[in-house]
């Protein structure tokens, strides 16, 4: 009958302390102590030959990103679309270039660009995840492609 009794009352000790920590987890998740979407990641991801430079910029109503053509041979961007968004795009060649202008434009072999899409409708401290699909039309050959990734961040 002694070791029923001391089985039993573990178990009750650790049901105890399972309930406390599920009690706690709770009130801090309800509460909102740990900001959640501030500690996720932000991410620009796409496939070998068109690179995300940096994170993009998501502000309250456009996404910019940068981008990097590490193909062989210079490219001309047709367009851009971005998941939710349905603004103007806008690109600007060059490192220091800030200033966009219209698509399509040439990107030359390892140009760094930059585009911009308007996005109206998100707010600030939000969580931004959209998937992402570049056209462009290598120079050299005619043919016409795609760039299919993603971007996550936090609009700022």
């Amino acid at each position: 009958m002694k070791k029923a009794q001391v089985a039993t009352e573990m178990l009750l000790m650790y049901g105890f302390a399972f309930v406390a920590i599920i009690v706690a987890v709770a009130a801090i998740s309800y509460f909102d102590i740990f900001n959640f979407n501030e500690n996720l990641p932000e991410t620009c991801y796409l496939p070998a030959g068109m690179d995300c430079v940096d994170k993009a910029v998501i502000t309250e109503n456009n996404v910019t990103f940068a981008l990097k053509n590490n193909q062989i041979n210079p490219v001309y961007v047709n367009n851009l679309s971005v998941s939710g968004c349905s603004g103007d795009t806008m690109v600007a060649v060059g490192k220091s270039n800030r200033s966009f202008t219209s698509l399509p434009n040439v990107v030359p072999i390892n140009g760094l660009f930059k585009l911009t899409i308007g996005c109206p409708g998100l707010l600030a401290g939000d969580r931004f995840e959209s998937i992402i699909q570049i056209s462009y039309t290598n120079i050299e050959t005619g043919l016409s492609n795609y760039a299919n990734g993603e971007i996550k961040g936090l609009v700022v």
